[in-house]
């Protein structure tokens, strides 16, 4: 089972990621897992143009080595939001929708 970064944050340890923005490939995440010290990873749509797709493959290969992720979203509307959760991501953060 995944430790969520929300249950990591009630402990107050330090939690460890690393960003995926340019090459969201599995490979690259089970390296990053294979190499150990990560709790997850975040995503990073708004400045990196990963797709939806994209995002759905590292949300699996996320869950598949035992990590957490989250998305930033870009600033286009509450739906990208609730696209990336149903996408299987653990969370979400972007700028203020405008």
């Amino acid at each position: 089972m995944v430790t969520t970064f929300k249950e990591l944050l009630a402990t107050d340890e330090l939690i460890r990621v690393f960003a995926l923005a340019r090459v969201p490939h599995p490979i690259v995440i089970d390296v990053y897992a294979l190499g150990g010290g990560y709790h997850g990873f975040w995503l990073d749509q708004e400045h990196g143009g990963i797709t939806a797709q994209e995002t759905i493959v590292a949300s699996m290969a996320a869950r598949a080595n035992r990590l957490d992720s989250f998305v930033r979203v870009a600033p286009e509307g509450y739906w990208v939001v609730g696209h990336a959760l149903e996408s299987g991501a653990g969370g979400g953060m972007g700028a203020e929708i405008q």
